[in-house]
Parts: structure tokens; C-alpha cells; sequence
């Protein structure tokens, strides 16, 4: 972006903060500013595929990181008028709007901590977008896993012993920027909130368990591929050995050679003694 339209765009983010304590009139500003920054002249299948189910204003990759760094603090100091635009902003039709109530999501104070929860919980129900549920669960939980990680893994562990599907898988999405950050060492933690979900049936969640079990793999291959081995030790589910096989190329050579070891002799049949 040319040095004039940046003084330009942030001089406009800043007027538009001014208006935090104004919900509808700052959601009409922020709306002219993607409108007039964004690409709307795209039409689909003009280049690449759409990286979202949602309509998109194509806006620049430096608005929206403006808009992050001048509303954030915001956020942090004024937690409630941040979840009003928040809200309003994940009702919008557009992409950004929604990118944008995740990362401000992130960025809210903890107080009423539930409020957050609550948001996280729900919003996925509104969007069958699974990269905006993705971008949710990861820049929405930011504070919550550097502030109250454990408050936010007993949210998790309530999520994954519902009987609710959907919130099962939600809750393996959410663990998956804790296994990415290298900064979070307590991995036998996640370890043990996957085992259930392992050791019964895994049909139903293979794709979210693949994600998880592969993150693992690449963070941790020699303590994953012991945790598998031994899960496998005690569990005869072909959903299960499907699963560990999809897994594979995540480790390393010689940890693969294990595993495939582990699911040959849960596949040759035991003579009786």
C-alpha cells in the first residue's frame, strides 16, 4: 500500500475508534472503509477458488491488521462495548467483518469470562465455513490460552464428554493452536483429552482427530507415536487403525516403522494358546 493511502487508512481507523462507544454508527464506518479499500470489481472464477463460502469485499491484508492493532486495545480495556460491535460484526454478510469478531474476540478481556465461552460455543452453529470456525477457535481463544489456558482446556474436556457432535469436533479444533504453540509444553494434558475419543468408536470425528493426531506427529513424534502404540495395544476398532494409518506420513521414518508394526499385530489374528 502506497505511504499516502496508509497516513490515509490509518488516519480513517482512528476516527472510526473513536466511535467504539457507537455500535451502529461504527459498523456503517467500517463498512465504507471495506468497501472503498476492498476489491469488490471480483468476480468467482476469475483467478483462484475462493478460499471462503462467504460474499468477500477482497479487502487488503494491511486494513485488516490496522484495524486489529487500533481496536485491540480497545477491546482489552473495554470489554463490553467490544463484545457489542463484536457481535454485530460476526451478523455481517462478509468475510472480514467475521475474520475481524475473531481476532477482536481474542484480543476482549476476560470479564465475564463466560461472555467469551458462550460466543465460542455458538458462532460456530451460524456458519458452515470451516476456515472462519478454524480462524475462530484460534485467534478467538488467544487470550483465553495465554491467560487461563487451564480454565479453557475444562471447557474443552466438558465440550469432548457431550453427546453433542458437533461441539466434540469443535473442541478438537480448539486444541489444535495449543498444540501448535511451542510455548505450551503440557502435551500429556491433550493426550489425555483425546484418549476417550480414541479408544471408543472414531468414525465420526476422523477428520478433526486426523488434524489433532498429525499436529502431535509433527510437535511431539516419538511421545504421539508411544501414546498410538498403546492405544492400539487395547483397542481392535478398524476406525481406529484407519485413522493411525492416515496419520503416518506426519511422523518420521522410523516412528512409522513402529506404528505399522503396532497395526500388523492388531490385524493378524491370535492363535489360540
Amino acid at each position: 500500500m502506497p505511504a499516502v493511502q496508509l497516513v490515509r487508512l490509518k488516519k480513517q481507523i482512528e476516527d472510526l475508534s473513536g466511535l467504539f462507544a457507537q455500535p451502529e454508527d461504527f459498523l456503517a464506518r467500517l463498512r465504507f472503509i471495506f468497501e472503498q479499500y476492498g476489491d469488490l470489481t471480483y468476480h468467482a472464477g476469475q483467478a483462484t477458488k475462493p478460499v471462503s463460502l462467504l460474499p468477500t469485499y477482497r479487502a487488503p491484508a494491511m486494513l485488516m491488521k490496522q484495524l486489529e492493532i487500533n481496536l485491540a486495545p480497545l477491546c482489552a480495556a473495554r470489554p463490553l462495548e467490544a463484545l457489542t460491535i463484536i457481535d454485530l460484526l460476526w451478523q455481517e454478510e462478509f468475510l472480514e467483518p467475521r475474520q475481524l469478531a475473531c481476532s477482536l474476540l481474542g484480543q476482549t478481556a476476560l470479564t465475564p469470562f463466560q461472555a467469551i465461552i458462550n460466543r465460542l460455543e455458538s458462532w460456530p452453529k451460524d456458519t458452515q465455513d470451516t476456515n472462519l470456525i478454524d480462524a475462530l477457535f484460534s485467534a478467538g481463544s488467544e487470550r483465553l490460552r495465554r491467560e487461563v489456558p487451564n480454565r479453557w482446556l475444562d471447557v474443552l474436556r466438558d465440550w469432548m464428554g457431550t453427546s453433542d457432535l458437533p461441539l466434540h469436533k469443535n473442541a478438537l479444533i480448539a486444541l489444535l493452536p495449543f498444540i501448535l504453540d511451542r510455548e505450551f509444553e503440557n502435551l500429556p494434558v491433550v493426550y489425555n483429552l483425546i484418549t476417550p475419543s480414541l479408544q471408543q468408536d472414531s468414525a465420526d470425528l476422523p477428520s478433526e482427530l486426523q488434524k489433532v493426531l498429525a499436529g502431535l506427529a509433527r510437535r511431539s513424534p516419538i511421545e504421539t507415536g508411544y501414546f498410538l502404540r498403546q492405544i492400539l495395544a487395547t483397542n481392535n476398532e478398524t476406525s481406529l487403525q484407519r485413522l493411525v494409518r492416515r496419520c503416518l506420513p506426519s511422523f518420521p521414518l522410523e516412528t512409522q516403522i513402529r506404528l505399522k508394526a503396532a497395526l500388523q499385530a492388531r490385524s493378524t489374528p491370535q492363535n489360540d494358546a
